[in-house]
């Protein structure tokens, strides 16, 4: 909540102890976030649910109010009990939008290895990637591709049943094809760490079922080893490790998890996209024969990739945060990418308060002239939207990281 305009927060919780509509009692400020938040709440008929009410600024906004209830209409449409069900919408009496949602007890993935050290036993962490799973093939099977799988969106309940959360930047499968026939570069959206190189490009087309399945990979490697599966100083360099290095073994980093699990893992974290299982049902299939010690039903690729830049493994990556002043030796290798990072003032604080296709447009703007000089060149580039405070920085004030990789290999970077 520290980044936050001091006046969403108040706002939100000022709602705490009031009734919406006249019949929902809201009980508790569950959650807020540059959207909305959330709130437990009781109807007059006693029954418990949650109320996801987005922030009264951005609904005044036509376009984000009708994207915040679509949500509910993706998230139902997966038809599984996996994901969290969307009983109703309406508009709070001061005009606010709001989705009526069912109650969870319990915390996120996250959170749970957290609290349990940091890593999960291989049980554990393998029934929370079965269960997020078991949801993604439902999803696929609709047409829905979730792009924002991580930790922090799938919840371990207080019976630990699995649930995986905010469908808020899903995408149906035919919206996707319905926008273009080309590839083509655009803003970078979802979360840095769990973004497969696809996203990571910003090849907006390209985010499909085995995307899904890259970030479901990525959950489990970081349950596994407590670690994500590339490692950078900041969110950007993580950005462009996605984009052009090849995901280190998770043998590497828990050299304990079993030989089956860690293929498991490390197929479905395959840089291109044929290396990876075919569909998400695939991948379950194998890690549930993984952990059983039944033979794998899905056959090994017979071309697997190969290191991420020639005589360069990615065992050879830097992972440790106390080199982030030495540029990573995959920026000075990967010398065929052409990224571009530009800082715009404000632009991280209007990131965090609109909806993130509303981001992407805006972003797009600036950026695309940019971009079109150095794809004449023959060069790509990465867009990422993100920020991070430093220590001891006043809260509300975010400095927005950056990093350029020149086409001759040399680095630089720097923020403000």
């Amino acid at each position: 909540m520290g980044d936050l305009d001091p006046s969403v927060i108040e706002g939100a919780t000022g709602r705490v102890g009031t009734r919406i509509r006249g019949k929902w009692h809201v009980d508790s400020l569950i959650g807020i976030g540059g959207m909305g938040a959330v709130f437990a709440a009781t109807h007059r008929n006693g029954h418990r649910v949650a109320l996801k009410i987005l922030h009264p600024q951005l609904s005044m906004m036509r376009d984000v109010r009708a994207r915040f209830a679509r949500e509910g209409y993706v998230a139902n449409a997966v038809g599984h009990p996996g994901v969290v069900r969307v009983l109703d919408d309406d508009e709070t009496e001061d005009g606010a939008a709001f989705l009526v949602m069912e109650l969870l007890t319990g915390e996120n993935a996250e959170a749970y290895a957290t609290r349990h050290g940091g890593r999960l036993p291989v049980d554990q962490a393998v029934a929370i990637a079965d269960g997020l799973l078991d949801v993604l093939v439902a999803a696929h099977a609709a047409g829905i591709v979730h792009r924002d799988v991580k930790p922090e969106n799938v919840f371990v309940t207080s019976d630990h049943a699995i649930k995986v959360l905010d469908f808020g930047i899903a995408r149906l499968r035919e919206g996707i094809e319905s926008s273009g026939g080309s590839t083509r570069t655009g803003v970078t959206m979802g979360t840095p760490a769990f973004m497969p190189p696809e996203q990571a490009l910003g090849h907006t087309v390209d985010v499909d079922q085995l995307s899904d399945v890259w970030s479901a990979g990525a959950t489990l490697f970081a349950l596994l080893s407590g670690r994500p599966v590339h490692e950078a100083g900041t969110p950007m360099e993580v950005v462009i490790a996605a984009a052009t290095a090849h995901a280190r073994s998770l043998a590497i980093v828990a050299p304990q998890t079993p030989p089956r699990l860690v293929a498991v893992v490390d197929r479905a974290l395959a840089f291109k996209k044929e290396a990876r299982f075919p569909n998400s049902r695939a991948m379950l299939q194998a890690l549930r024969d993984a952990v059983s010690g039944a033979p794998s039903t899905w056959p090994t690729p017979s071309n697997p990739p190969a290191p991420f830049a020639p005589g360069v493994r990615a065992s050879e990556i830097p992972t440790s945060k106390n080199n982030a002043s030495q540029p990573p030796q995959w920026i000075e290798e990967r010398r065929l990418a052409t990224v571009i990072f530009a800082d715009v003032v404000g632009l991280s604080d209007v990131a965090n308060d609109l909806e993130p296709d509303a981001v992407r447009d805006l972003a797009n703007e600036f950026f695309d002239p940019i971009a079109r000089e150095v794809e004449r060149e023959g060069g790509t580039v990465v867009k990422y939207i993100g920020g991070f405070r430093r220590p001891n920085q006043p809260r509300g004030r975010r400095t927005t990281c950056s990093a350029c990789l020149t086409r001759d290999g040399s680095a630089g970077r720097g923020s403000s």
